[in-house]
């Protein structure tokens, strides 16, 4: 009787390992409340649907305009860093205290979304003043909406910059009448009646919103469309990175997924080497970053 149960137990063993899924954490590097954390949300859970040999589950560890996020699945196995160009542009601005970007590798890129800028006190900037200090919200210092802002200033002088882990933590803080400006993206923007936005990045108006550009802002401004993007540590085993990219990959392509970019007009990007694909975006926002004088 002990032999027979013991082979049962065994046997049971080897039948939950077999089912058993390795579990994959996708780490998102800013705000909890940010509209863009339902891509991931959506990707992770269309990913589980189609296979079985992982289980995607999604976190936030927002802070240090991605520094946190990336440093944190930089040591920690079988995670994945969900970023946007701040994962490009926060090692320019703040090198001693940032990520390395040569210790990652490109998974996957998603989609390209533009930035927006709004305010509740301001209806056009024919009406911001220029002779006294005004502030604006951003995703965190080094962060691309820090890029964003940085370059408003060169406008505005008086310009302050104020950090906050999310898009979503600054939008309250303007809704609170805390802030002049927010840096933000339409679907983080547009839930709001009360709020006007006063341009967008890109050269092409979405929704119908003006761009800066074609107020006369820098044409940097029309040139950072953000991605948002999948990369790993270099260390992680290329087998299973490749195993990665390709579920994710097929996930990212879903109607659902898709549906989730609409909503911020993220055009969903079609890479077919990524590898050259996360060269050619360090060197875009390194030369604009490098481009840009911040605060002492």
């Amino acid at each position: 009787m002990k032999k027979l149960l013991s082979a049962l137990l065994v046997c049971l063993g080897l039948a939950t390992s077999a089912f058993a899924k390795e579990q994959v954490t996708i780490v998102y590097a800013f705000g909890v409340g940010d509209n863009q954390t339902n891509y991931y949300r959506t990707l992770a859970r269309e990913a589980n649907a189609m296979q079985n040999k992982y289980q995607f589950l999604f976190d936030v560890k927002g802070g240090a305009g991605s520094t946190v996020a990336a440093k944190y699945v930089l040591t920690t196995p079988n995670t994945i860093l969900a970023t946007s160009s701040a994962h490009f542009i926060r090692p320019n601005f703040f090198p001693e205290e940032s990520h390395r970007v040569e210790d990652y590798q490109e998974l996957v890129p998603m989609c390209n979304l533009p930035v927006v800028v709004s305010s509740i006190k301001y209806k056009s900037w024919d009406s911001v003043p220029k002779d006294r200090p005004l502030n604006i919200g951003i995703a965190g210092m080094g962060s691309a909406t820090h890029l964003f802002a940085m370059e408003l200033k060169k406008r505005y002088p008086n310009l302050e910059v104020v950090p906050f882990k999310g898009v979503s933590e600054a939008m309250t803080n303007m809704i609170g009448n805390n802030l002049d400006f927010n840096t933000s993206f339409l679907g983080d923007t547009t839930q709001w009646n009360q709020v006007t936005i006063l341009g967008t990045t890109g050269f092409n108006r979405h929704n119908n919103n003006p761009t800066l550009v074609e107020q006369g802002f820098s044409k940097d401004l029309g040139e950072m469309d953000i991605p948002q993007h999948l990369v790993v540590p270099n260390n992680v085993d290329p087998a299973k990175a490749n195993e990665w990219r390709d579920v994710l990959t097929r996930a990212s392509k879903l109607p659902s997924v898709r549906a989730t970019y609409a909503i911020d007009f993220c055009k969903p990007l079609e890479v077919t080497d990524v590898k050259s694909w996360y060269q050619r975006q360090n060197a875009h926002w390194s030369k604009i970053a490098k481009g840009v004088k911040l605060d002492k």
